[in-house]
């Protein structure tokens, strides 16, 4: 366990080390600079700015910067604009030539004029650092939804019965996650609490039983972010990673009923003694984004599959479903969350 943990840090560092990218800021120096739509002198045109108008590029592309900029639609795009139109004011490493790039005239096109009143409003100010913006390329999350969770569980004896009678826990989760990345692949780690579980209702051989096992976990999740459709709106990205989670409490509600002799007994029984401390396992997920106003509003959906077998030692439960055997296993779960990023 303590290996996982320490891997999960090490992958934790990488891909932060990874992804950490340096900030441009860009001040234009030409009359009338063109931003394209790829980093090519024949991509089409897709903004023009002013000379004087700041700007943050994410990342440097040969003798292109990777701007985003806001259409006349006020929704943010993606653009190109060569550094031959550009000043570095901050952010270029030691020894970049790119303060020294050759002087090269980019052509303004001709056959699509720009009348300065429609220069005006579709120009935008310097992308901010976070927000609408900035688009896919970054920013902290808050985010909350629906939890289905069911586990996995040993039982020899009577699986049909056992099968038929399990149920999903239902619940509501969320927490925070920070985000960080180029416009098509990025990196992300959350702080998420995650309701965990499964139900089981049935009868088995004159037993009726009521079992609902609640596990309650605080989840970090280590995300690799996959932008599916790059330059467009609404953003699709597709998520995929490792989780480490930290369980915080455990217990089981019962109702059980005996036809003969009859015995009927219910009540709550703590049950984070018989589990594991740490939960781990993978995720994988998609969702979609959209730039409204400051703010990303965005919807996801997660799968939570457990790799950790929770339970350590069987309980007093035990002894009514399957011997004196383990009967919990593996962690399930589906998230469905709606959130908002800036």
């Amino acid at each position: 366990m303590k290996k996982m943990l320490v891997a999960g840090m090490i992958l934790c560092a990488v891909f932060c080390g990874l992804y950490a990218q340096e900030i441009y800021i860009l001040k234009i120096k030409v009359q009338l600079a063109n931003v394209r739509s790829e980093p090519d002198m024949n991509a089409p045109v897709i903004k023009q700015l002013r000379s004087g108008t700041l700007l943050e590029a994410s990342q440097k592309l040969g003798d292109w910067f990777e701007i985003t900029v806001m259409d006349d639609q006020g929704k943010a795009i993606f653009g190109y604009i060569s550094q031959s139109v550009v000043d570095i004011v901050s952010g270029a490493k030691p020894g970049e030539p790119a303060a020294k790039a050759p002087e090269r005239k980019e052509p303004v096109v001709e056959k699509e004029p720009v009348i300065q009143k429609e220069l005006e409003k579709a120009e935008a100010p310097a992308a901010p650092r976070f927000g609408s913006a900035r688009g896919v390329l970054g920013g902290f999350k808050i985010m909350g939804g629906l939890v289905s969770a069911n586990m996995t569980y040993n039982a020899k004896e009577n699986k049909s019965v056992i099968d038929s009678s399990n149920k999903p826990r239902g619940g509501f989760g969320g927490g925070l996650g920070y985000e960080r990345g180029g416009s098509l692949i990025g990196f992300e780690i959350d702080l998420l609490y995650l309701p965990k579980g499964a139900l089981f209702k049935g009868d088995l051989s004159g037993i009726t039983f009521d079992l609902k096992f609640s596990i309650d976990e605080v989840s970090v999740p280590i995300l690799l972010k996959l932008n599916v459709l790059r330059n467009k709106v609404p953003n699709v990205y597709l998520l995929g990673g490792g989780e480490i989670a930290f369980i915080l409490q455990s217990e089981l509600v019962y109702s059980v009923q005996i036809s003969a002799p009859p015995i009927e007994s219910s009540g709550t029984e703590d049950i984070k003694k018989n589990l594991k401390p740490l939960d781990y396992g993978l995720v994988l997920g998609a969702g979609a984004s959209l730039p409204l106003g400051g703010i990303n509003i965005f919807i996801e959906g997660r799968y939570h599959m457990g790799m950790a077998e929770l339970e350590e030692k069987p309980g007093d439960y035990e002894t009514l479903v399957t011997g004196t055997e383990k009967f919990l296993s593996k962690s399930r779960l589906m998230v469905f969350m709606l959130g908002i990023k800036f």
